[in-house]
């Protein structure tokens, strides 16, 4: 058995780098982070996955689209005639604002990038991730690098700084203000050692009472912040002052040249003089409850957020410099108070859970989890949404002609895209059912679709003029969670699992109802456990596969950590293997006939971050197994596909990264963030891998 040797934890291992994709999306995008931005009141761009989409605002219609990077756009900046969009892994592309065309692509040192400034003279980029260090800001000589022939970009950086450095922000006379954060150690009191002793007690480790699916934090680390600031000019750091400790930052903008806002998890605001790195306040916004997300100016002295629903506070910076804000401010009643006024705005745009907000000319603009919201503040009735797919995708197919691919979202919409490069964003095609949409697969024929659903229910979706409506043809116990159609000679099959731990095997009945012709447990409930709290009650499936011979075998894997292989030659289902070694639950499995070198191949995944391959033709034997750990964050695995007669695989998992990794030569070929959120489908057909994903959006994805 070969295994990889970037399983190993604890010790730093560099990111493999990554070979350019070409990826088209569909769907609405970057709605997470304040990245968006006006062209005019009716034109915007927004980033979708690794493209910048430019919208007709009022038509809600997509006007043009560019791969600008080769993972997702994380920063969205304007500077005079420029565009910069910079993605998750570093990777900088300068854009003309007219033509979106890319003059200049480079990538920098550090990765994880969720935050940058620019002005005419300097582009400074804050890296959470450098080398085994905790981050990097990197200041370029914005004016010389857009100025200078050569593709050495590392010859314009102007400033280095190691270490956790966040929300670096530029003046415009010269000065770089950023957070240094601290992590430090705070020991337990009695209280929680008495705590800690009472749970050892009981055998229960506190990192198993985390819920599957959230990564853990130490209770006893707290984050303290240091306003630090450099002088760019002489590349000294002049000024340092102490935060007042409350929680995490999660976001900040700046005026330009006097004052940046910025606001903890916590809804506590901290507004800085950037000169003097004074505290000009520091105050809690109270009306409401929840983080509020982002803040912005309307001009050089007014900071605007949205406290609560259908709420608006504005803040005159200016009067700070003689009187600091009360230590709570009232965030959801309108009037007028000392320093700072509330005003009700019955709209969707005055949310505090928007990632984007901006007030251009009577507009104002905001994006939150419904959408890019344009509302006319002089006509309430003027409000304008542009909206993708509704809350998850979720099952995803490809016809056998990879020409279509059709995805389901969390309201129970089935739409069908072009699998081709398109400027607009309608769907071709859509229809519903009454449940969401959990898994989906495309019949051989090209004919129809089946429809797995969050409540059991199994649909047909057969085409004709694509106006018929989904036939419901099965009803089983717990969600559907894969569905695999077979062909063997004259005869279609139909398989699929559930989470409560059932495979079903249906029959097609040439356009009739299909037969049902097993429903057997697959997995077994097993002993309860805080790590896998429902073991005890039932074993999910999680994914089924055919045998890719024949229709007389199929894998299944389970929440409990376990793949099981199944004869179906017999009056019932016969297990004959059962497949251990993951240590989490078993999200994905698939086998396929690779190419001649690697022959046959069943492949499986896991919430652990590790895939293991196997020999089906020896008696399963395990050949090989790798790992994503390389990923500095939390993560699990959760689909996969293998590359039919190729020799790759490509993967999916819970933060939106996306790997492709050749099984011949054992080495990632791609490893990077294509999604906002978790990866909730992934196809690869022929030429074509297709990615779904909590964020609303489908990738699809040229090899």
């Amino acid at each position: 058995m070969d295994i990889e040797n970037n399983m190993s934890s604890g010790k730093y291992q560099p990111h493999p780098e990554s070979i350019p994709v070409n990826i088209h999306t569909f769907g609405f995008g970057g709605v997470r982070y304040d990245n968006i931005i006006l062209l005019s009141e009716d034109e915007a761009l927004i980033p979708a996955g690794v493209c910048m989409a430019k919208w007709d605002i009022k038509r809600g219609r997509r006007i043009g689209l560019v791969q600008t990077n080769n993972d997702s756009i994380f920063v969205l900046l304007e500077c005079g005639m420029y565009i910069i969009s910079i993605s998750y892994s570093g990777q900088v592309s300068i854009l003309d604002r007219k033509g979106l065309n890319v003059l200049r692509k480079f990538q920098t040192k550090g990765r994880i990038v969720r935050h940058a400034s620019v002005n005419n003279q300097y582009l400074s980029i804050s890296c959470e991730e450098y080398k085994d260090q905790k981050g990097i800001t990197l200041v370029y000589l914005f004016e010389e690098l857009m100025n200078s022939p050569t593709q050495d970009t590392e010859k314009f950086i102007h400033l280095e700084i190691v270490g956790r450095y966040r929300f670096g922000t530029l003046t415009e006379n010269g000065l770089l203000v950023t957070f240094l954060e601290k992590l430090v150690l705070n020991e337990p009191n009695k209280e929680q050692n008495e705590n800690q002793q009472k749970m050892q007690d009981e055998g229960q480790d506190q990192a198993k009472k985390q819920k599957k699916g959230k990564k853990h934090v130490s209770k006893h680390h707290r984050r303290f912040y240091d306003l630090i600031q450099f002088d760019l000019n002489t590349k000294q750091q002049t000024l340092q002052q102490s935060c007042p400790y409350v929680c995490d930052l999660i976001s900040g903008t700046s005026n330009g040249n006097s004052t940046g806002s910025y606001l903890y998890q916590d809804r506590h605001l901290i507004i800085i003089d950037l000169q003097s790195l004074k505290i000009l306040t520091f105050t809690n916004i109270g009306g409401g409850k929840g983080s509020i997300m982002t803040l912005t100016y309307t001009d050089k002295s007014t900071l605007l957020l949205s406290p609560a629903s259908n709420y608006l506070l504005y803040i005159d910076c200016n009067r700070l410099q003689e009187k600091e804000l009360p230590n709570e401010l009232i965030g959801n009643k309108e009037g007028q108070f000392d320093g700072y006024s509330v005003q009700v705005l019955k709209s969707r745009a005055a949310h505090p859970e928007n990632y984007y907000i901006k007030l251009f000319n009577n507009f104002l603009f905001a994006s939150n989890e419904g959408g890019f919201i344009q509302q006319n503040l002089q006509n309430l009735k003027d409000c304008r949404t542009i909206s993708g797919m509704n809350i998850t995708c979720c099952g995803l197919a490809t016809n056998p002609t990879e020409q279509m691919v059709a995805v389901g979202d969390f309201l129970g919409n089935v739409y069908i895209y072009p699998a081709y490069i398109c400027v607009d964003n309608d769907a071709l095609f859509q229809t519903s059912v009454l449940s969401g949409i959990r898994s989906l697969d495309w019949d051989d024929s090209g004919m129809s679709i089946a429809i797995g659903t969050m409540e059991g229910s199994i649909y047909r979706w057969y085409f004709q003029d694509y106006t018929t409506q989904p036939q419901l043809i099965a009803n089983l116990k717990g969600s559907i969670t894969s569905l695999r159609f077979k062909q063997d000679n004259e005869n279609q099959y139909l398989l699929a699992a559930t989470t409560e731990g059932q495979f079903a095997i249906f029959q097609d009945n040439f356009g009739q109802n299909m037969i049902t012709k097993t429903v057997f447990y697959g997995h077994m409930p097993q002993d309860s456990s805080d790590r896998f709290g429902s073991l005890d009650i039932f074993a999910e499936i999680w994914s089924c596969i055919w045998n890719c011979n024949n229709s007389n075998q199929i894998a299944t894997c389970s929440e409990d950590q376990t793949v099981h292989i199944f004869d179906l030659k017999h009056k019932q289902p016969l297990q004959t293997h059962e497949l251990k070694g993951h240590t989490l639950a078993v999200t994905s499995v698939d086998w396929k006939k690779m190419n001649e070198a690697l022959g046959e191949v069943f492949i499986s995944c896991s919430d652990d971050q590790t895939i293991r391959v196997y020999n089906p033709l020896n008696n399963f034997e395990l050949i090989h197994e790798f790992s994503t750990s390389f990923v500095r964050e939390w993560h699990t695995l959760t689909y996969l596909a293998l590359e039919d007669g190729g020799t790759r695989v490509a993967i999916g998992s819970q933060n939106g990264y996306f790997f492709i990794y050749d099984l011949l030569e054992k080495q990632f070929k791609y490893s990077e963030k294509i999604h906002m959120g978790g990866i909730e489908g992934l196809v690869w057909k022929k030429t074509k891998i297709f990615t779904c994903s909590s964020d609303c959006c489908v990738n699809v994805i040229q090899v």
